[in-house]
């Protein structure tokens, strides 16, 4: 089944919080990108679309050991949105992709087996699965072609959070604590380093 789905990277984000572009941090001599980018490559999916934005040279160089699409977003500062949009329009004409895993680059504990939990669940049946932790529905999520185009008119800076909440009947969520250790800070990075089995308490939802 993952060789029918497509994965969009979100790594576009300026980190006004963390004061550099986290995306290119290391956590264990590896970049967040390159970590998101290799666990999509460990699950064999179709394709692998990354959207930069802010350092898009940089975070291409990152992962240029992968042939990954790498796309710009030039409109990132907009939001979160966007670039969901611009992934997209990479996708949309693939009629074999059966569906699409959205991942980010800073939640460096999502890995290939956090992605094969929502890809086993994706099926004929069940075709909205969301990550589910801190009373949170969020990414990594992976979505039926069907749906793509409604997420091609999302806008704003809070992604498909209501998207996914007005669709709550058909999600089915799995549980994946460790989606909800995010890096917003030098400090998240830091504990990360100290300590990578820090129990998860925040939440970084798909909103």
């Amino acid at each position: 089944m993952s060789r029918d789905v497509a994965c969009i990277v979100l790594a576009a984000g300026g980190s006004s919080r963390f004061g550099a572009s986290k995306q290119l941090e290391k956590l264990n001599g590896e970049t967040l990108i390159h970590r998101a980018v290799r666990a999509a490559y460990e699950r064999e999916l179709r394709l692998v679309v990354v959207v930069t934005g802010a350092d898009s040279g940089k975070v291409a160089a990152a992962v240029s050991d992968y042939d990954a699409i790498v796309i710009r977003n030039h409109d990132w500062q907009s939001g979160l949105a966007s670039s969901i949009v611009t992934g997209l329009q990479q996708l949309k004409n693939l009629s074999r992709v059966d569906g699409v895993l959205i991942t980010l680059a800073d939640q460096p504990l999502v890995d290939s087996s956090s992605l094969l939990k929502l890809l086993s669940a994706f099926d004929s049946t069940h075709r909205i699965v969301a990550a589910g932790y801190s009373d949170t529905i969020g990414v990594p999520v992976v979505i039926g072609r069907e749906y793509v185009p409604d997420l091609m008119r999302l806008e704003g800076d809070r992604g498909a959070g209501q998207w996914l909440k007005s669709r709550q009947q058909d999600v089915t969520v799995v549980s994946m604590p460790e989606a909800s250790i995010d890096v917003d800070t030098v400090d998240d990075l830091h504990q990360l380093e100290n300590d990578v089995r820090v129990s998860p308490t925040r939440s970084h939802g798909f909103s």
